[in-house]
């Protein structure tokens, strides 16, 4: 899929959003993800095991967007943090949003976004938290969004 594909020959409002699936690691999921970070694609067998892993977790979701031809053109997660605090109510982290570059813009990353909220306010989450670029506050600002406090990281 790559970039290949120009912004009008896809039909936005055509575009699904839905949570993954397994035939998604041949519909281009790891060209849009490497369109974010480093993601070199998984064997098909270890992707199906994690698809499967989050419809057995009601905790976790992965959307897609895909077009009219099932390529995948954006993608978003939402994982459910249970807490002690707040009376117990949990956090939802919402991670690794992405948008093929020929998509942005056109609202398909406010569709994603909108449903992982949903998914994490039917769970009874008192606030959902992202990590961004600071070239992407903009956007999450425009999703409601606002920055708060500041993210460290240590790799392994």
């Amino acid at each position: 899929m790559g970039d290949s594909t120009r912004e009008h020959d896809v039909d936005v409002a055509a575009i699904e959003v839905r949570p993954i699936h397994e035939n998604d690691v041949h519909n281009g999921f790891f060209d849009v993800l490497a369109q974010l970070t480093s993601a070199p694609p998984i064997h098909a067998a270890r992707f199906a095991e994690l698809v499967a892993e989050q419809r057995r977790h009601a905790q976790q979701q992965t959307l897609v967007a895909v077009d009219a031809r099932g390529n995948v053109r954006a993608s978003g997660s939402v994982f459910i943090e249970p807490k002690f605090i707040r009376g117990g109510r949990p956090c939802a982290h919402v991670e690794d949003v992405v948008v093929c570059r020929t998509l942005r813009g056109s609202g398909v990353g406010r569709r994603i976004i909108s449903q992982l909220v949903a998914f994490a306010s039917a769970r009874g989450c008192y606030k959902v938290v992202l990590d961004c670029a600071p070239s992407n506050v903009a956007f999450y600002e425009k999703c409601g969004f606002r920055s708060n406090e500041l993210q460290m990281a240590l790799y392994l």
